[in-house]
């Protein structure tokens, strides 16, 4: 099959799980014997530490948001040339711009993957004040993001992200121009019907885990639990931080891998905390996998609706458990006691209650631990992603057919 990927890779500076389910499905296909060819630009091009370059490149971002002629016209070469079966696109944002759903032939079936929910949500993350707020996808329109200045908390921001939306939703190109919608969960599926997409477009299909799966045995791994994620307010890691600080002295030691625009303010939070926190920072890849598959106990502590996040089927692949907040798609892919923990979100005393609970229970630790791997062996390996990718891709061409 010859399939075209597009992607807008974010920024080098922060590590995207985007990228990573982007260049995981590219690698999948190859694998399998398809000719994929990409049509990819990265936001680090208008990205700079000079004042001057800074704000032409934000200017650039602004105007590409909504419609990005010159981006358009790029497409539709490719797609001239290359003539592929399908179009699987995963982000537009912001250089690539909708235009493309424009441009894109009415006989090629345009699969959409939804990391997040920026085609109807300016924001992108249904969240303001870091609180859960989905006022512009129940009232289908992009309006409360300007008066609220959602993006960035800036109006002049958010209006190019809000023009994109309306766009969008005026000519009804979501429900018109995509043959089908990627959700990673039902929890998102049905936000997205509430959103105002027809059911009938939308699949269901989890992110997986690319590499080799290496169960490690219970006695083989240290006393330790990590959090592995952007370091800012909606990931909830002030509420893990202040849960250990409930812990005391007796907590086990805490390693938070990443880093974000709470980094400086975390360093400041631990200087008063025992030694049993220890913040990491950015990790290569390598080191990740070494840490979570070492680690006993896996924490995500999101306060805002996630999509999936690749940590959770990464420590699945290597049998370690994951506690998260009972919130949006996260018990849906987390079961609690049977391959994780889920406490309340926004409740540093409930996250540390069952968290604790479950460490000082180690044989019960373990048995999530086991039911993980076996969880990751069913629904998240790579031979299973790629048969539901293969029935999407199939179901939208005999729809164009």
């Amino acid at each position: 099959m010859r399939i075209l990927l597009v992607h807008n890779f974010y920024g080098s500076r922060n590590p995207s799980g985007e990228n990573i389910a982007f260049l995981n499905d590219k690698n999948l296909l190859i694998e399998y014997g398809h000719k994929v060819s990409t049509f990819t630009c990265s936001s680090d091009a208008i990205r700079s530490d000079n004042i001057l370059f800074g704000f032409l490149g934000k200017l650039i971002g602004g105007f590409s948001t909504p419609f990005n002629i010159f981006s358009a016209f790029r497409f539709k070469l490719i797609v001239s040339i290359f003539r592929p079966e399908v179009i699987h696109i995963h982000n537009v944002f912001p250089l690539i711009s909708p235009s493309i759903f424009y441009f894109a032939p009415k006989k090629i079936p345009i699969i959409a993957t939804l990391h997040n929910y920026r085609y109807f949500c300016p924001a992108a993350i249904p969240l303001r004040n870091n609180q859960i707020c989905t006022l512009c996808i129940d009232n289908k329109s992009p309006w409360f993001s300007l008066v609220f200045g959602c993006y960035r908390n800036s109006r002049v921001a958010t209006l190019p992200v809000a023009i994109s939306v309306w766009f969008l939703r005026f000519f009804n190109v979501l429900n018109k121009n995509i043959t089908t919608y990627i959700a990673f969960s039902h929890f998102q599926s049905n936000l997205l019907t509430r959103a105002g997409i027809s059911s009938s477009l939308i699949k269901v299909r989890p992110n997986f885990y690319s590499g080799n799966s290496n169960y490690i045995e219970w006695n083989k791994r240290r006393d330790y639990i990590v959090y592995v994620g952007r370091l800012s307010e909606e990931k909830g890691i002030v509420t893990l931080i202040n849960a250990w600080k409930i812990w005391g002295d007796k907590a086990p030691e805490l390693r938070i891998i990443g880093d974000g625009v709470l980094q400086h303010k975390i360093k400041i939070l631990l200087e008063s905390f025992p030694h049993n926190i220890k913040l990491l920072g950015y990790l290569d890849e390598v080191s990740i996998k070494e840490q979570i598959g070492n680690s006993k106990l896996t924490i995500i502590p999101s306060e805002c609706y996630e999509g999936f996040p690749m940590v959770i089927a990464e420590s699945f692949a290597y049998g370690t458990p994951v506690a998260v907040s009972n919130l949006g798609p996260l018990p849906e892919i987390v079961t609690d006691h049977q391959n994780g923990i889920l406490f309340d979100p926004f409740s540093p005393n409930s996250l540390f209650i069952k968290v604790r609970s479950y460490w000082l229970d180690q044989s019960s630790l373990e048995l999530l631990s086991i039911n993980a791997y076996a969880t990751f062996i069913k629904y998240y390996t790579s031979e299973t992603s790629y048969k539901k990718l293969m029935n999407i891709y199939i179901n939208a061409i005999n729809i164009k057919s």
